[in-house]
């Protein structure tokens, strides 16, 4: 289940990433354009073989330079890969990457969040109003601002 959850995500970013979205249909969520996305096609191309062959670290490795340059899906997919590589979840890392994906309004992280925070996982305590914040943060991007002070707040 958890394998099949990571190549849905991968996949979603991938058609994200191919411009099938207009700005508008992604609510100018962030500041990104087509060209601000560095992963390379034949890195994206190898993430879902990765995954599938639960060869997380390797994925990580290659995801790793993208995220640290900005790149918000590479950022989700890193904190996605560090949850589905198994063992010892370093819940400290999963947000940090994930809440650098919010930042940017990637959909996926700001849903990841409001889910983290309604259930109290990954290290995060239970608050539904921030929770709420983070849901609302999806269509409501001017929210995102207010949202990473509460986060950094709790």
């Amino acid at each position: 289940m958890i394998k099949i959850l990571f190549l849905i995500v991968v996949a979603l970013g991938m058609i994200v990433m191919s411009g099938c979205h207009t700005r508008r249909e992604r609510n100018d969520a962030s500041h990104l354009t087509q060209t601000d996305y560095a992963i390379p096609e034949d890195v994206k191309q190898k993430l879902p073989v990765l995954a599938k062959e639960d060869r997380f670290d390797e994925a990580l490795r290659l995801l790793r330079p993208y995220a640290e340059q900005g790149d918000p899906q590479a950022q989700f997919d890193m904190a996605i890969g560090l949850i589905e590589r198994g063992g010892k979840v370093n819940n400290r890392e999963v947000i940090k990457w994930v809440r650098k994906a919010a930042a940017q309004g990637l959909p996926q992280a700001l849903g990841f969040l409001s889910n983290a925070y309604r259930w109290g996982e990954y290290g995060l305590h239970t608050d539904s109003v921030v929770a709420d914040m983070w849901e609302s943060a999806r269509t409501n991007t001017d929210l995102i601002p207010k949202c990473l002070i509460m986060y950094t707040n709790n």
